[in-house]
């Protein structure tokens, strides 16, 4: 599998951080991290922004090939201890105007469901607040096409 431009996109209104790579002389692949800035839908170019210089005040802005990035993200698995994301969600879901569910049963039919499915399967009103907070709602992390935050 791929990184598709679908996956692309529904992070690109959150400030995604990405490893970018870079020319090396060396056979040693490098990466450096940056920042998703837009995606050329006919072109399929993506444009990054580099933060450099003493501060991380110095920008400059490149184009990369999508099978040159890799998307910086939170593992699901991170859900569980994120308390104040998770709260957040099931509140969202237990004022939800079809919702069944209180507070605390939000809270675990939403690990619930992430865990037995993905958290694709959730309300998109949901969802949206997991892309917001760079979770790996697609499981990208598993099939090597992004990077596990923790990891870096």
């Amino acid at each position: 599998m791929k990184l598709e431009l679908k996956h692309l996109a529904a992070y690109l209104p959150y400030e995604i951080q990405i490893l970018s790579k870079i020319e090396s002389q060396i056979e040693q692949l490098k990466f450096e991290k940056c920042r998703l800035k837009s995606v050329n839908m006919l072109s399929k170019c993506i444009t990054v922004i580099h933060d450099v210089g003493i501060n991380k005040n110095e920008k400059y802005i490149t184009d990369k090939n999508l099978s040159d990035i890799k998307l910086i993200l939170k593992p699901m698995s991170l859900l569980e201890k994120d308390i104040e994301i998770l709260n957040i969600l099931a509140k969202k879901l237990s004022e939800a105007k079809t919702s069944i569910f209180n507070f605390e049963n939000s809270k675990m039919w939403i690990l619930e469901v992430i865990k037995d499915e993905n958290a694709t399967a959730l309300p998109f009103f949901l969802t949206k607040i997991l892309l917001k907070n760079h979770f790996d709602v697609f499981e990208l992390i598993d099939k090597e096409l992004a990077v596990d935050i923790n990891c870096l």
